[in-house]
């Protein structure tokens, strides 16, 4: 568990990215890399600016780098090609899409705890999670034969894709030909496509572990 003031490096930890510098990414995958083989598990927890206050000074005016959400609009159209999911692994109090929700931040009182990789079993319900940790998260999906809704970038080459291709239920749904706004006001579309380190457009998946 890596604890950090900084906003920044606990969202590409979790994340294993981002879509703001390539070079952080860089460092991101190679840390993610590392650690599949180094340490069972991975992941990093945001120190409450109220328990940090010099710290955290540059997180305060506005959301987290890693709190990007899809539209309510575009998940409405995701829930009705897949199902309509009941728990998101990975939000904040602003960005939930379910009623039942885990949170990396304390101060956001979520209902179902804080840090969805530090509680087991994971709910017996449809999950959903933009973006995961796709590598551990691929394998307590697998690992609790749950169900979830997985939004990640179209990256073939990734290591994670082919675990994904033995999960899925269906084919991937793309999501970068809906035009609408994001929940920060900008274009889904036009802000997948202007975004370098992202790279592919994003798909929904439905996977569900076999064991």
């Amino acid at each position: 568990m890596v604890r950090s003031d900084n906003s920044t490096t606990v969202a590409y930890i979790n994340r294993q990215g981002g879509v703001r510098s390539t070079a952080l990414l860089t460092t991101a995958e190679k840390l993610w890399l590392w650690a599949s083989e180094v340490v069972l598990s991975l992941r990093a927890l945001h120190i409450p600016g109220l328990e940090n206050r010099g710290g955290d000074l540059m997180s305060r005016g506005g959301p987290l780098p890693g709190e990007w959400a899809l539209h309510p609009e575009v998940v409405k159209r995701v829930w009705a090609q897949f199902g309509t999911a009941e728990v998101d692994l990975f939000t904040s109090r602003r960005n939930s899409h379910c009623a039942l929700w885990f949170s990396m931040a304390l101060s956001d009182d979520p209902p179902l705890g804080v840090d969805a990789f530090a509680h087991e079993p994971w709910p017996r319900k449809l999950l959903y999670a933009f973006p995961p940790l796709r590598l551990i998260l691929l394998g307590r999906v697998r690992r609790e034969h749950l169900s979830i809704i997985l939004v990640a970038p179209d990256r073939v080459g990734a290591p994670w894709y082919s675990e994904m291709t033995q999960m899925k239920v269906g084919q991937p749904w793309a999501l970068q030909r809906f035009p609408v706004p994001s929940s920060g006001g900008r274009c889904l579309k036009r802000q997948v496509q202007s975004l370098p380190t992202l790279g592919q457009p994003l798909q929904a998946w439905l996977l569900r572990g076999t064991g």
